[in-house]
């Protein structure tokens, strides 16, 4: 079993989303296309009036009694949802061509591995996918089922509509980022595979060697924009939950009649730092592969080139190369941030910074209003 047969549930999910017009066979009807783009259409005009919704009433009746802070956060979680799954769409059509091609390319790869290099593919990989498939789906229902159950005090179409819509953006950011979790994780599967493999044929090795590199430019340009902004989304929501409550805490405010927003708050940073993480684990460990990869590959290439070659020379051969990896061989959110440590933490420190400074000018205006009064 290849890609993206190994994807499981992720890949399927990504053909009523951002590929509605693959086909593993590379022709497909437009009347099915259009069928499914029906619940992505849906949900998009479903965001369009919420966003019109909170910027003609920005003052949300969702709780009883919540202040400018509380209702700021209420706001900038419906306004960032709604704009993040928008902007999925319409990246995922404008970079719709480049996505195909790495998925056709990504398979080609892996049938030449089947057929020169026995390779079996990765089904614990599948097993794996479809496990993370199958609980974020339940945890994500249920939660919206609870908060529903326990906040709503009328049961009418607009509660329903609002929590329906609710599930369906966590449910799409989630299986957004899961999917470029496992990209991630297969391309570590194929790195492993190569570091193992019997090479019978040196020239053979360097050439599948370097078709598994041009995979990684090709991923970075079909899906790299598309990583930024479901990272950018989970951060806002970290940043601002956790800021919210903090806030709570030093300032000693009672939180009893707000319990249910804490909580809320608290969900959504929990599941986004979760998110991240993985995200993050998954970008290190494959920085580290790719990295033991290139210095197998070095070994092999300046064995062939010239075996009588200076040891100076050789030394500084060797040292460009690995230099060049680390400058051009990574997996790069929008091409600007590399999906590490470090890029996590410039992105996750740049968007931190912003809603700090948004949250303090609105504590300001509003501490202006109670001296006024």
């Amino acid at each position: 079993m290849i890609f993206p047969e190994t994807m499981g549930g992720l890949f399927v999910f990504q053909k009523f989303i951002i590929i509605p017009n693959y086909s593993q066979n590379g022709s497909i009807g437009k009347i099915f296309v259009v069928f499914r783009l029906i619940p992505i259409f849906l949900v998009l005009a479903m965001s369009f009036y919420d966003i019109i919704l909170v910027l003609f009433r920005p003052r949300l009746n969702f709780f009883r009694g919540i202040g400018p802070l509380e209702n700021l956060v209420l706001l900038l979680d419906i306004i960032s949802n709604r704009i993040s799954i928008i902007s999925i769409f319409v990246v995922g059509v404008v970079l719709n061509r480049d996505h195909m091609k790495f998925i056709f390319k990504m398979r080609k790869f892996q049938e030449c591995l089947v057929n020169n290099h026995e390779y079996k593919g990765g089904y614990r990989l599948l097993i794996r996918s479809r496990l993370s498939t199958i609980v974020n789906l339940l945890v994500t229902l249920v939660l919206n089922i609870c908060f529903y159950c326990v906040n709503a005090e009328e049961y009418h179409i607009r509660s329903v509509h609002g929590y329906v819509m609710y599930f369906a953006v966590m449910f799409i950011n989630d299986m957004e980022i899961l999917y470029f979790i496992y990209l991630i994780r297969e391309i570590c599967v194929l790195s492993d595979f190569l570091c193992g493999i019997k090479k019978k044929n040196d020239f053979l090795y360097l050439k599948t060697f370097c078709d598994f590199m041009c995979l990684i430019p090709e991923l970075n340009r079909g899906l790299g924009l598309l990583l930024l902004i479901t990272s950018i989304q989970h951060t806002i929501s970290t940043s601002m939950s956790s800021y919210y409550v903090i806030w709570l805490i030093v300032d000693q405010r009672p939180i009893n009649r707000k319990s249910l927003i804490v909580i809320g708050c608290i969900i959504w940073a929990g599941r986004s730092i979760i998110v991240i993480t993985l995200l993050t684990v998954a970008g290190n460990k494959l920085n580290k592969k790719l990295e033991k990869l290139f210095r197998l590959q070095v070994s092999i290439s300046c064995h062939i080139e010239d075996k009588k070659l200076n040891p100076y020379i050789k030394f500084n051969k060797e040292q460009f190369q690995i230099w060049r990896f680390q400058t051009e061989v990574k997996i790069l959110a929008a091409h600007t941030y590399p999906i590490n440590n470090h890029g996590i933490f410039l992105m996750f420190s740049s968007v931190v910074t912003y809603i700090i400074i948004l949250f303090q000018f609105k504590q300001m205006e509003y501490s202006e209003e109670i001296m006024t009064s």
